[in-house]
């Protein structure tokens, strides 16, 4: 799974989160993400799965446009599969 994301440098937000991840032995992150910021429904369904942070683009773009990290994340179970998510309704 390929994501960009809006970046943030400050202490515990995306850049922290996601660097001390890549440098540290237990690399695996869970992923969750829905279409709207709305509780999870049938209607707005949450996703969610274990992978391994396999490369991060801390910043990208042009001087004065928003800071974009890119962030590339495979199934944690099996490298060479695509990433797995399971489907959450509440």
């Amino acid at each position: 799974m390929d994501v960009e994301m809006a970046q943030d440098f400050a202490a515990s937000k995306t850049n922290a989160i996601i660097f001390k991840k890549m440098n540290s032995t237990a690399p695996q992150v869970t992923v969750s993400f829905r279409p709207t910021t709305a509780a999870a429904s049938a209607t707005n369904p949450e996703y969610r799965g274990e992978g391994i942070v396999f490369e991060y683009t801390p910043m990208s773009g042009n001087v004065g446009d928003l800071a974009v990290a890119s962030v590339s994340i495979k199934a944690a179970a099996d490298y060479s599969t695509s990433y797995s998510l399971a489907r959450i309704t509440t």
